[in-house]
């Protein structure tokens, strides 16, 4: 985020008051959402395993984002 701010996020996605804020809060409240479960299956699953699956998927949302990315233009 503070990359973001500095080639003017703010601007670009019309932000106002605390809109960049809640959205640099998201990042945790998705991470506080997925750290119960994770450990969790941590513990139930084979750690190599486990850690392969979310790297793939890691990778294919990332590979996702250069989708919306191209099709967009943005």
């Amino acid at each position: 985020m503070s990359y973001a701010a500095i080639f003017n996020i703010q601007e670009d996605l019309h932000l106002m008051g605390t809109d960049y804020s809640w959205l640099s809060s998201v990042f945790y409240f998705g991470w506080l959402a997925y750290s119960y479960p994770t450990n969790y299956l941590m513990q139930r699953f084979p750690l190599g395993k486990y850690l392969a699956v979310n790297i793939f998927m890691w990778g294919a949302l990332l590979m996702c984002q250069g989708l919306v990315i191209h099709l967009f233009n943005i």
